[in-house]
């Protein structure tokens, strides 16, 4: 694994597959500018501050970038070409898509063009003339599937995730504030991953459904949610864990738990190539609702990877089925008011010809 995380064979399949893309929707040049789909095809992860495109024709592979942070090795690529520098004097640039529109400028965009178009800034929009396809569906199609260095990196996440969950068991107890324990999470993350990491989130609340951590100790009696998602070079992983703040739930508590944790069980139990995850969702709900009617009123889980939220869906808006290749959450929970406030508990799921792995291990006791 190089040192931005994606391998060189990951990235030359994947541009492979873009080709593949490319030709059925009788596209000539590819112009690539969504950081992450710029990621995925090339193994460069720019800056967030940084603006970057990937140019991709039946042979080659134009990176263009800012100077800052380049790899002028980047061997995914047959080709890098910077503008002069992000910054100027420590200050970041603030015409970086004019420069990198005068790169593009400069490449020659033969043919019929292709864009990630929600992505692609309208100074690089302007460049092209003709009809331009959107490839974005396409894209997030050829994503959904994960090669074996994107699900490397989410073992990396989830390990993370893990550790999270093994400090809080230890940390949590009355009086803890919200802001304090979202801090040494954090921390207890970058630590794990042995370096800085991208998005960190999202429930943090004591008492409640989910939300961002609020200046508020925990009481006896609570249940705390954490949701936690640690994204390690640009993937990231998901998963929930709730912990009853006094360390001895009441027997709702417990028996609410044990509710959710068999809904878990007979989920998991079932994911293969294949499987509804419209029909696992509207049975994942019948369980919980027989005993807490209304009382599990969201998804059951979703696809991850670049994005925190993607394909397949276990939502009732939508009707997919799982394959081979997914990297899935399930999470079912309850909620109600004499649960203080109720409880979500949520692993993550490799997809196999053979079932699903799970990648995700802390435990799930209160």
């Amino acid at each position: 694994m190089d040192s931005h995380g994606l391998t060189v064979e990951g990235c030359r399949t994947r541009q492979q597959r873009l080709r593949q893309l490319m030709e059925a929707q009788g596209v000539d040049t590819a112009l690539i500018t969504d950081r992450k789909h710029v990621y995925y095809y090339s193994g460069y992860l720019t800056p967030v501050a940084t603006r970057s495109a990937l140019i991709v024709t039946g042979r080659d592979a134009v990176l263009m970038t800012g100077t800052l942070g380049a790899d002028p090795d980047a061997p995914a690529v047959s080709d890098l070409r910077t503008f002069v520098g992000n910054a100027y004097h420590s200050t970041i640039r603030p015409n970086q898509e004019e420069l990198l529109a005068g790169l593009v400028s400069r490449a020659t965009l033969a043919g019929r063009v292709g864009c990630d178009l929600s992505s692609c800034p309208a100074l690089l929009l302007r460049l092209l003339s003709g009809e331009t396809v959107d490839l974005t569906a396409g894209i997030l199609a050829q994503r959904r599937s994960k090669d074996p260095d994107e699900v490397a990196l989410l073992r990396v996440a989830a390990g993370c995730v893990d550790a999270c969950y093994r400090y809080a068991r230890e940390r949590i107890e009355p009086g803890l504030n919200e802001l304090t324990l979202y801090g040494e999470l954090l921390r207890t993350a970058v630590e794990t991953a042995g370096e800085e990491v991208g998005r960190f989130g999202q429930d943090f609340q004591c008492a409640s459904p989910g939300g961002p951590a609020r200046d508020r100790k925990a009481q006896t009696g609570e249940l705390w949610i954490l949701d936690l998602g640690v994204e390690y070079r640009g993937y990231g992983a998901d998963a929930s864990r709730t912990f009853a703040v006094s360390g001895r739930p009441s027997d709702a508590q417990q028996e609410a738990w044990a509710l959710v944790t068999g809904a878990l069980r007979a989920a998991t139990d079932r994911l293969r190539p294949g499987l509804s995850c419209l029909k696992l969702f509207r049975d994942t709900e019948a369980t919980i609702h027989a005993v807490y009617p209304g009382g599990f009123p969201h998804h059951l889980g979703h696809g991850i990877g670049l994005s925190v939220h993607e394909a397949p869906f276990l939502n009732p808006e939508w009707n997919q089925q799982l394959a081979a290749g997914d990297v899935i959450t399930v999470e079912p929970g309850v909620y109600h008011p004499e649960l203080a406030a109720g409880m979500r508990i949520e692993n993550d799921f490799v997809v196999s010809a053979a079932g699903a792995e799970q990648i995700t291990h802390a435990p799930l006791d209160l």
